[in-house]
């Protein structure tokens, strides 16, 4: 403990304290709905390109 406390520069003590708390409930993140129709096409567009080269 002294040598990691001493490597982030703090106080073993105040290592301790934060150690023992609780740590906190994460809140979820919302999901973002992406819009990848443009991309798709894109996609399809150049697999059907590659797809007519023999």
């Amino acid at each position: 403990m002294k040598a990691f406390s001493e490597s982030l520069g703090v106080a073993r003590s105040q290592l301790t304290v934060r150690l023992k708390q609780p740590t906190p409930a994460k809140q979820p993140h919302p999901r973002r709905t992406l819009n990848d129709a443009a991309l798709v096409e894109q996609i399809k567009q150049a697999v059907g390109a590659s797809a007519c080269v023999p």
